[in-house]
């Protein structure tokens, strides 16, 4: 929703995502309210006459645009604070369509060896689609990293874990000496998930870059990995009800130790800002048949948002159950009658959502921003890809 500022010439506007000036036609006529589009982006919005006295209807009439668009802003944006700042995406399904076909076809061709070259170019594709504050993301992996740190995690982790499952079965060994080996097999297993979350995402950090500075993660995985254990095990003690502190933990940890430049994240939510709601929802589940945890998670969502900060400024996520619970049981009805098929579609749309919803509001000065570059092994990203745990950057 943009609101409008008055000049000599007449009544103007400007988009918050692509930042075209836009000049309104017809203005002594125009209603309160009026729904548009931006003539450059199609980015739709609500126009608000600052001097209405009562609002009008929501509709806008029918082929009647109140915008014609004037040039291009290179400047700030003197209608919206500057002190927000908007993320955006200009991704579409088609586009990512087309990289997945030929990502599927190289990958048959080489036995499944180009899946780490073809999930680099989904992540270029889907970061440099990605928009904050007027520029775009961009992401410098390679699949060769990807590709050795698929090897080495192999060895660290695979070839273990292979003997301790398999083996004692494969030498005929007793049953219980099976049973101990499996047991240890998936206590080996527990412990790696850690270890693969803080190197995925020490990787994906410093391989992403805004305004071609880089990202960073300074975390210990030795100290997420006796963060990680402790909290699994007093969930299981305590049969779940620990879970949102476990989880506000967590992401205390991944949110604070991470980095843009010579700025750290800061992450100051608790676990008791969601215990009543997820207890709520563990409660309603047999009664909603689970589609209450879409509300819990747009919950979750916007609590730990607008309790991220950077510098002086504050996120803030706006999107609210019924849009998730749209959004998803959508993208799920798409992927079953297109046998998958729909899948770039179903990215796109996720993305966009999230990124449509959220802001970044306060005083930083992000032109002060200044490169502090770590180097990362991919090893950590050929753990995650292993063990599955589900990590994406944003």
């Amino acid at each position: 929703m943009l609101g409008l500022f008055q000049t000599d010439s007449g009544l103007h506007l400007t988009c918050h995502q692509c930042r075209t000036r836009h000049r309104v036609r017809n203005s002594q006529t125009l209603k309160t309210r009026t729904r548009a589009r931006c003539k450059q982006c199609r980015t739709p919005f609500v126009v608000v006459a600052a001097e209405a006295e009562q609002p009008a209807s929501l509709a806008s009439q029918v082929g009647d645009d109140p915008l014609e668009t004037a040039a291009r802003e290179d400047g700030p944006d003197t209608n919206v604070s500057a002190q927000t700042r908007r993320f955006g995406f200009a991704g579409n399904g088609g586009s990512l369509f087309g990289i997945s076909l030929v990502n599927i076809f190289l990958t048959l061709v080489t036995c499944g060896i180009y899946m780490f070259w073809a999930k680099v170019r989904v992540r270029r594709y889907l970061f440099s689609q990605t928009e904050f504050a007027g520029d775009r993301f961009a992401y410098h992996g390679t699949g060769s990293e990807l590709f050795r740190g698929f090897l080495k995690a192999s060895l660290v982790f695979g070839i273990p874990y292979a003997c301790l499952a398999m083996g004692p079965e494969l030498l005929g060994m007793e049953v219980w000496m099976q049973v101990t080996a499996r047991l240890m097999a998936g206590g080996l297993f527990v412990a790696f998930i850690p270890v693969a979350t803080v190197g995925a995402r020490r990787y994906r950090l410093t391989r992403t870059s805004w305004r071609g500075i880089r990202c960073s993660f300074v975390g210990s995985a030795w100290q997420y990995v006796k963060l990680y254990l402790t909290g699994a095990t007093l969930n299981v003690i305590t049969l779940g009800v620990y879970y949102p502190f476990f989880d506000a933990r967590r992401q205390t940890f991944l949110v604070s130790h991470s980095c843009v430049g010579n700025q750290s994240f800061r992450f100051d939510g608790k676990g008791t800002g969601l215990a009543k709601d997820f207890c709520l929802a563990v409660l309603l589940t047999p009664v909603a048949l689970g589609l209450n945890w879409f509300w819990y998670s747009a919950k979750r969502q916007r609590y730990y948002w607008e309790r991220t900060s950077l510098a002086e400024g504050r996120f803030t996520f706006t999107g609210t159950g019924g849009e998730v619970c749209r959004l998803k049981v959508g993208n799920f009805f798409l992927l079953v009658f297109t046998l998958g098929f729909a899948w770039p579609w179903t990215s796109t749309r996720n993305a966009r959502f999230v990124l449509d919803h959220l802001t970044f509001t306060g005083s930083a000065d992000l032109d002060t921003l200044t490169q502090s570059l770590q180097s990362a092994s991919p090893t950590g990203e050929g753990l995650d890809g292993f063990l599955d745990t589900g990590f994406e950057l944003g």
